[in-house]
C-alpha cells in the first residue's frame, strides 16, 4: 500500500483528519494557557504609598466620629461588596465592568451591613477615562442596592455632612455644609 493509495481511501482521509483535529486542539489548548513570566530576581524597584489623600483621611476621621458602633473601611474593591444574581447571561462580561474597581470608603453598621459606599472625588474625576469608571462604579454600586455618595474633594469634612449622607441628619442643613 502506497502514501498515494492510503490518501485515496476513506480510511486515509480519516486519519489525517484526526491529524489535523489534534494538531488544531494541542495549539487551541497552548494558546489558551496563559504564561507569567519569573518574577525579577533581587530588589524590586517598589516604593510604597500612603492608602488616602489628606483630604480621604480628613473625611475618615469625620466619618469615624460621626458615626459611632459603625465600621469604615477604606479602598475596599468592589468585588468584595457585589455578586452576581445567579443565572446572568454573560457573567464574566459583566464583571468584567466593575471587578477591578475600588470604593473609597464603605460604611458599615456594626454587624456589618452595608449603610453606604461613598466616594471622595478630587480633580483626577475631571478625565475622560475615570469619568467612565467612575459612571460604572456608581452603576455597580446602586444596582447592588447600596446608598452611593459623591462628595467634591474641595468640601470641608464635617460630621453633619457624613450623617446626612447616610440619611441620619435632614437634607437642607448638610447640603449647605457641603457646599
Amino acid at each position: 500500500m502506497t502514501i498515494d493509495h492510503l490518501f485515496n481511501t476513506g480510511a486515509g482521509i480519516a486519519i489525517m483528519l484526526l491529524f489535523v483535529l489534534a494538531a488544531l486542539a494541542g495549539a487551541a489548548l497552548t494558546g489558551l494557557r496563559r504564561t507569567r513570566s519569573a518574577p525579577p530576581s533581587g530588589e524590586w524597584p517598589l516604593v510604597g504609598r500612603p492608602v488616602l489623600t489628606k483630604r480621604e483621611r480628613e473625611w475618615h476621621q469625620a466619618m469615624l466620629r460621626a458615626c459611632p458602633g459603625h465600621h469604615v473601611f477604606v479602598q475596599v474593591a468592589l468585588s468584595q461588596l457585589i455578586a452576581l444574581e445567579p443565572d446572568v447571561a454573560r457573567p464574566t462580561v459583566l464583571r468584567n465592568h466593575f471587578q477591578q474597581l475600588v470604593a473609597d470608603f464603605v460604611i458599615c453598621r456594626a454587624d456589618y451591613d452595608v449603610v453606604a459606599v461613598i466616594e471622595v472625588d478630587d480633580s483626577s474625576h475631571d478625565r475622560p477615562s475615570r469619568r467612565d469608571s467612575d459612571a460604572r462604579k456608581q452603576k455597580a454600586i446602586e444596582s447592588a442596592g447600596f446608598r452611593f455618595a459623591r462628595i467634591p474633594a474641595r468640601c470641608r469634612p464635617s460630621e453633619s455632612a457624613v450623617r446626612q449622607l447616610l440619611g441620619l441628619e435632614p437634607a437642607d442643613e448638610a447640603k449647605a455644609k457641603l457646599a
